[in-house]
């Protein structure tokens, strides 16, 4: 399982309305242990996947917010309640994008690319979903 998206889902996504707002529901699994390639210098670090996740995290958070978006929710995740036994996530969190261009404005700058690295390293697996607004307030 990738962490990244592929070239095709990333097409989709810049293919869509790039106006209406969205929710990305992050699913993350972290490496006990990070793993960067051999070439890059943190490779001899002793970083847990979670502390290598946190090095990119602190940039995408200034990305997110730089950009109008916000987080909505964050959580450890406690039990894979119904799934299968590859379901077992340690995070999730949901974040609001005030539009797919507003993500991509932070997604495409060269500071949020340099720190991917960081989030390859630090995850085991992750699961990103984009959905509409929230429909909740509409209840």
């Amino acid at each position: 399982m990738s962490t990244e998206p592929s070239r095709q889902q990333l097409e989709v996504f810049r293919a869509a309305d790039q106006s209406s707002p969205i929710m990305m529901v992050n699913l993350l699994k972290f490496r006990n242990l990070a793993e960067y390639s051999k070439a890059d210098p943190e490779h001899s670090d002793k970083l847990t996947g979670r502390e290598a996740y946190s090095r990119y995290a602190k940039v995408a958070l200034e990305k997110i917010k730089q950009n109008g978006g916000a987080i909505e929710f964050m959580s450890p995740s406690q039990q894979c309640f119904v799934g299968g036994d590859d379901d077992d996530w340690d995070q999730v969190v949901i974040v609001h994008y005030r539009s797919r261009a507003d993500y991509l404005t932070g997604f495409d700058s060269p500071e949020y690319q340099s720190v991917i690295r960081h989030r390859i390293a630090g995850l085991e697996k992750r699961v990103l979903i984009q959905c509409g607004p929230n429909m909740a307030t509409a209840l």
